[in-house]
């Protein structure tokens, strides 16, 4: 399969963008999102998934949940990113 240099470049950018994304939401983002779970519900979630409550299994749900909140933030800011600039470049180009 040969794949053409401005495809190539172009998926390329789209990763450097995506990654770029990622690493900015999850550095503005909170290291803990307290406000959206409780301790309560973080503690009924890791006796469901561990067995147990332990500190270190609620920090695991808090980090499971930090993750999966950063991911679906950045995929759905790059999607948004995408379509703005495929819009811009076809109303650029003619």
């Amino acid at each position: 399969m040969i794949i053409s240099m401005p495809i190539l470049a172009r998926r390329l950018l789209k990763t450097f963008i995506f990654f770029f994304v990622v690493f900015v939401i999850g550095r503005l983002s909170s290291p803990y999102y307290y406000d959206v779970i409780s301790i309560n519900t973080a503690n009924d979630i890791s006796g469901f998934i561990h067995g147990n409550i332990y500190a270190e299994e609620v920090d695991n749900i808090y980090f499971y949940i930090n993750f999966s909140m950063t991911i679906f933030i950045s995929l759905f800011l790059c999607f948004c990113l995408s379509k703005i600039f495929s819009l811009t470049f076809k109303k650029w180009r003619g």
